[in-house]
């Protein structure tokens, strides 16, 4: 978007929220102002929509490690173990995910 390009953060927010109320359907929408609220160092902002593009594209680990950086920022332990239990569930061998989740062991439970 032209707006995030020009370092214009705020208004490129505003444009993002503007269309996601006439369009929520996709998972890279939410995502993408959800960086932009990263930038703006807005983590509550970021959390919800990287929130909002997890339960679009479930399956996504990489909306799901975002989650858990927010979650570890805000303090939300018990959404921090679930999400990487979620990571686990889609890739039993991620070591950092079964570290995150208290788990040890080599082989996926």
């Amino acid at each position: 978007m032209a707006l995030y390009s020009q370092g214009r953060l705020l208004e490129a927010a505003e444009a993002y929220e503007n269309a996601l109320s006439l369009d929520n359907k996709r998972a890279a929408r939410f995502a993408s102002l959800a960086q932009i609220y990263r930038e703006l160092n807005n983590d509550e902002k970021a959390a919800l929509n990287f929130e909002k593009a997890s339960k679009k594209s479930p399956r996504n680990t990489e909306y799901l490690w975002a989650l858990t950086e927010y979650y570890r920022k805000l303090g939300r332990e018990e959404d921090l173990l679930n999400t990487a239990k979620k990571i686990l569930e889609l890739d039993p061998y991620n070591e950092d995910a079964r570290k995150m989740a208290g788990e040890t062991g080599a082989n996926p439970t």
